[in-house]
């Protein structure tokens, strides 16, 4: 008789919207946060409430989550706020993947493939990072203590993302 598998510690979120946002402006991140109405975005960590996240990805660079109604009417407003200024705002839902990751495997799973230090005190709730996660870039954030995780990832690298999450993890 064979051992059970791994339990799934992942789901794919189902309804939700990712947005990208390119801003050539020397204010873009306190105008951005006004047009979502979310607080400004430092470096590493993600702002959010409950319809919107918003993580910042690098320089004049930035990711927003959300159901797919919430993130387009973001991404209007951001065009909206942006029309003067060299700006990027893409709707990026159906070429990306979000993966959420929950329960006590979680950082396990994370770990097996990623080098990033996931204890709470270096990472805590509502930090993100752009990572490796074995040979893939993907956005990594933190939602939670529970702990829970978002991973996301171009769709095309989607399934072999959970083929890695599925794949016997260390327990921890």
């Amino acid at each position: 008789m064979s051992e059970p598998g791994p339990q799934r510690c992942w789901h794919t979120e189902e309804d939700f919207g990712i947005g990208k946002v390119r801003i050539a402006a020397s204010d873009a991140d306190v105008r951005l946060s006004l047009a979502l109405g979310l607080e400004s975005p430092a470096g590493g960590r993600m702002m959010r409430d409950d319809r919107l996240a918003c993580i910042p990805l690098g320089p004049q660079e930035w990711t927003i989550i959300g159901s797919a109604d919430a993130v387009q009417a973001a991404l209007t407003r951001v065009a909206e706020a942006f029309r003067e200024d060299l700006a990027l705002v893409l709707d990026m839902s159906h070429g990306a993947a979000l993966l959420r990751l929950s329960g006590p495997q979680a950082i396990g799973r994370i770990a097996a493939y990623c080098d990033l230090d996931l204890h709470p005190a270096s990472f805590p709730t509502n930090h993100a990072a752009r990572t490796r996660f074995g040979d893939v870039g993907v956005t990594l954030a933190r939602l939670d203590d529970c702990p829970s995780f978002w991973l996301i990832v171009d769709q095309s690298y989607a399934e072999y993302l959970t083929l890695l999450l599925d794949h016997d993890a260390p327990a921890t």
